[in-house]
Parts: C-alpha cells; sequence; structure tokens
C-alpha cells in the first residue's frame, strides 16, 4: 500500500511509511509481530507494527522491570514512557527489519 502510493520510494522512503513499535507485554510472544495497524498521517497511509523482536521493553528487555511495567500501563491512553522508549525502538528495530 505505502509502495502503491509512492512507487519510486528508496529504502528510506519505505521506512517513513512505517511505525515501528515494541510490543511492551512480558509475556512469551507467539509471533514476531504482534499487531498491524493502518492510519492516515499528511494524506498518506502509514503503517504501524507492534514487533516482538529485540526492544528496550517486553519479555526480553535489557531495561529493569521497571520500565517495562511503566510502558504496559494503559496501552490505549497516551504514555510518555512508551513513546520515549518507542524512539529508540524504531531506529533499533528499523536496523534490524529489512522491508
Amino acid at each position: 500500500m505505502c509502495i502503491r502510493d509512492s512507487p519510486d520510494a528508496d529504502d528510506q522512503g519505505i521506512h517513513d511509511f512505517l511505525e515501528l513499535r515494541a510490543n511492551p507485554g512480558l509475556g512469551f510472544p507467539g509471533s514476531d509481530i504482534d499487531c498491524m495497524a493502518l492510519f492516515y498521517e499528511q494524506g498518506h497511509v502509514h503503517v504501524r507494527l507492534d514487533l516482538n523482536v529485540m526492544s528496550l521493553t517486553g519479555s526480553g528487555s535489557p531495561l529493569p522491570a521497571f520500565y517495562a511495567e511503566q510502558a504496559l500501563e494503559d496501552r490505549d491512553k497516551p504514555n510518555t514512557t512508551r513513546d520515549f522508549v518507542d524512539i529508540f525502538n524504531h531506529r533499533l528495530q528499523k536496523l534490524m527489519v529489512p522491508v
């Protein structure tokens, strides 16, 4: 869908349409992708992926459990801890996940 909107986009251009986030859940992940959501931003379709691969929060987190628990609080409400850590998760997962 993102490629269809911008057929001449390179890898960086495609990554601009992806929002990679970490699944902060502490349970054993059943798959690499926890969920996918499509949303419109600035007139373009973007894809939000919650991934279970290496991240700073979640079951395989290198951070103390306190941060994971803070990121787990009310997934439906805005969560500043999760948003902050996801800045780094996005960059980490962008390096690991090929397009």
